[in-house]
C-alpha cells in the first residue's frame, strides 16, 4: 500500500489529521454538543440548543448559586459557552457549511489550529 493509491494522496491524509486535531483541541463537534445528527433541520438546532441552554445556564447550577467562583461554576459556564459557540455556528447556513467542510468555525480558527 503507498500513499500514491490514496485519491487525495498527503493532501488528504493532512486534511483528515487536521481535522482530527481540531476535533481534539477544540474539543467535541458542534453537533455532538447539541445532541443532533448532521442531517438536522435548523428547527431541530434551535430547539435542542434552547433545551440544552436552560438545562446548562449558569443561574440554574447549584454550583453557581454558592460561589461564582467554584470549580463547579466555572464548568458550568465553559458548557454553557460551547453550546453558544455551536449554536451560532450552526444555525447560519453558511457557517454550519464552512464547519462542514473542514470543521472549524471560521478561517481565523484554523489558521490558528495550524500555528499552535
Amino acid at each position: 500500500f503507498t500513499m500514491a493509491a490514496c485519491k487525495g494522496g498527503w493532501n488528504g491524509v493532512l486534511l483528515v489529521v487536521a481535522l482530527l486535531a481540531n476535533v481534539y483541541l477544540c474539543g467535541a463537534d458542534h453537533y455532538k454538543i447539541l445532541g443532533v445528527s448532521k442531517k438536522a433541520s435548523k428547527s431541530d438546532i434551535k430547539k435542542a440548543y434552547h433545551k440544552l441552554a436552560l438545562k446548562h445556564h449558569p443561574d440554574k447550577s447549584p454550583g453557581c448559586k454558592k460561589s461564582q467562583e467554584s470549580k463547579e461554576c466555572k464548568k458550568s459556564n465553559a458548557y454553557f459557552m460551547k453550546i453558544g459557540q455551536a449554536y451560532e455556528t450552526l444555525s447560519d447556513p453558511e457557517k454550519r457549511q464552512y464547519y462542514d467542510q473542514t470543521g472549524f468555525d471560521n478561517a481565523q480558527q484554523q489558521q490558528q489550529a495550524h500555528r499552535g
